[in-house]
């Protein structure tokens, strides 16, 4: 094992670690390098050195140019007690397939083990000893042939294998899952046993032959990765631990094979559209560095409906994203200030954001891409409260650190006037996408079915009115400093349940216009009654009403503060 000298301190952490593994060495020539997510620096990840770069992923999919990088799983978060063990199953897992793919090199001794491509007729491809990959369209297209061409008995079986390290048997009765061949007996894999979809992790069949029998128990293991059972339970085959050593029979070979399908296409949710490649730069997702813990997870799962986040249900990705921000100066981002200042994070702990999350930038995907950077300081209007909708703006000072690449994009225009009436502009997010009650679950609306963060950012089209205006639906909820925008369906007068909404998760995201051909960010992602709910309207801190706020709070930001900052145009509102 190597330790990636980039995790800074948490090296001595990562030393520690792998000393509760006898098996593992830490020097050179290193099989595995152990690093941190640039992004979530406490998080662990395993990197496949071994891995020829031919074979190396596509792991950055934006503005920049693609960057492939090796094999790479997965581990857990330093502060997880669930760590070490999951660590060591990986470990394990990684030596024993290892192991078992080193056969691929050994001779097959008369085994005739090929790949026949139906649409090219019936010409058996012999699998050669660095793996096969096909592709194909249909699912009936592809077919393993295994042939003892020898003058003795073979045997035989199959393996479904992954990027996950798991191990599993296929193609075969589970009963009996090894096949004895007599001399010239054939056997066939059918396509719905070789074909994987494009959309898994790196998926192979491997096809395992020799002289003598195969022992099963001894070669097979779960997804380290997985939900492991309960070994306390008796009679579970899969409360097994494997043990790190791995004894196979001299003359054991192993062939793979990939044949791929494309996957069908997943249909966009919500009243919105994805936004365009390089149509929206500037936005920003502000997340948690800190991942909800197993614990956490399972009494989420207990809690009644009306309560439950849904935990479990979620994605990663979707549990860790908090709001959106836009980037408004080099190195700045604006955001709400409910997303920094609410909560454990009130008061004194506003300073807790400083190293419990980060932003990323150059994405529309979910929690994935871009590059990210940390947060160096934090500046919350001083008249907020949290609870409060009033003066819900803050800004962030971001910071260059190894997770950040590439360059940064341009900023975004600021409005220097309020938002008057009237005007057209679209709002920017990866918020929930289902409609919602004001009294209703947030997580479980009103469709009765889960509601889901956009996994691409999302944009839509929005029309202000006069506060006055909108004061007849929020009454004294709505005060200066805020603006009202509803779908134009609506103030057309028609029926607007497909029309444009915030909500959760969109919090802090941008609201743009275009003026004189650019684009301005004209108001910040607030807070709504519901979401989508009854003609009620999306509520934004309107940016051109705090500008000098802004231009205060940018001279203020330095790094390690978080502070409040009081607005130069409205000196009262700080008394709160």
């Amino acid at each position: 094992m190597r330790i990636d000298p980039g995790v800074g301190e948490e090296a001595a952490e990562i030393l520690s670690l792998l000393g509760n593994f006898p098996f593992v060495t830490v020097g050179e020539p290193a099989d595995y390098l152990v690093t941190t997510k640039p992004d979530f620096p406490l998080d662990l990840e395993l990197v496949d050195l071994r891995d020829p770069p031919d074979r190396w992923r596509d792991v950055t999919k934006t503005f920049e140019p693609v960057v492939p990088r090796p094999r790479t799983w997965p581990v857990g978060n330093l502060r997880d007690e669930a760590t070490v063990p999951r660590l060591q199953r990986l470990l394990v897992a990684a030596g024993r397939t290892r192991a078992l793919l080193d056969r691929s090199f050994a001779d097959t001794n008369g085994v005739e083990i090929c790949l026949v491509i139906k649409i090219f007729g019936t010409d058996c491809k012999p699998l050669g000893q660095k793996g096969t990959t096909a592709f194909v369209r249909f699912e009936d297209d592809a077919e393993v042939r295994v042939t003892n061409r020898s003058g003795g008995p073979r045997f035989v079986t199959a393996m479904a294998a992954d990027g996950t390290l798991g191990l599993d048997w296929a193609g075969i009765d589970a009963e009996a899952p090894v096949r004895r061949l007599a001399p010239g007996e054939s056997i066939v894999f059918p396509a719905r046993m070789v074909i994987r979809s494009e959309a898994e992790d790196d998926p192979r069949f491997l096809i395992l032959t020799s002289a003598a029998p195969i022992d099963v128990a001894a070669i097979d293991h779960l997804d380290p990765l997985g939900d492991w059972p309960d070994c306390t339970a008796d009679g579970q085959k899969e409360c097994v631990r494997p043990e790190p050593g791995l004894v196979l029979a001299d003359d054991l070979a192993v062939r793979s094979v990939q044949v791929l399908i494309d996957p069908e296409p997943v249909v966009a949710m919500g009243n919105a559209m994805d936004a365009t490649a390089m149509m929206a730069t500037w936005a920003a997702q502000f997340y948690s560095v800190l991942p909800y813990t197993p614990a956490e997870i399972a009494a989420d799962a207990k809690l009644p409906e009306d309560q439950s986040q849904f935990l479990k249900l979620r994605s990663y990705e979707e549990r860790q994203h908090r709001c959106g921000a836009t980037l408004i100066a080099p190195m700045i981002v604006m955001t709400a200030a409910h997303c920094v200042a609410d909560g454990q994070y009130a008061g004194n702990g506003l300073a807790k954001v400083l190293v419990q999350r980060r932003v990323r930038m150059g994405s529309r995907k979910l929690g994935k891409e871009g590059t990210t950077y940390a947060i160096a300081g934090v500046a919350v209007h001083a008249g907020y409260a949290p609870g409060d909708p009033r003066n819900d703006v803050a800004l962030l000072l971001l910071a260059a650190d190894r997770g950040s690449v590439g360059r940064m994009p341009a900023p975004l225009a600021t409005a220097t006037r309020p938002l008057a009436a009237g005007v057209r502009a679209n709002a920017f997010g990866w918020g929930l996408t289902g409609a919602v009650s004001p009294t209703g679950s947030i997580i479980m609306p009103v469709s009765g079915r889960l509601n889901r963060n956009a996994e691409t950012l999302q944009y839509g089209e929005l029309a202000s009115v006069s506060l006055d205006a909108c004061r007849r639906k929020l009454a004294d909820k709505v005060t200066p400093g805020m603006v009202c925008m509803f779908p134009p369906t609506a103030l057309a007068g028609r029926a607007s349940g497909d029309g444009v909404f915030t909500c959760r998760g969109d919090s802090g995201g941008p609201l743009v216009r275009r003026v004189s051909g650019r684009d301005e960010l004209v108001g910040v992602v607030s807070w709504s009654m519901g979401c989508g709910y009854k003609d009620y309207p999306s509520v934004f801190a309107d940016v051109g009403y705090f500008a000098r706020w802004i231009d205060a709070a940018k001279v203020a930001l330095k790094p390690g503060a978080a502070i409040r900052v009081a607005d130069p145009a409205r000196p009262n509102a700080a008394s709160r």
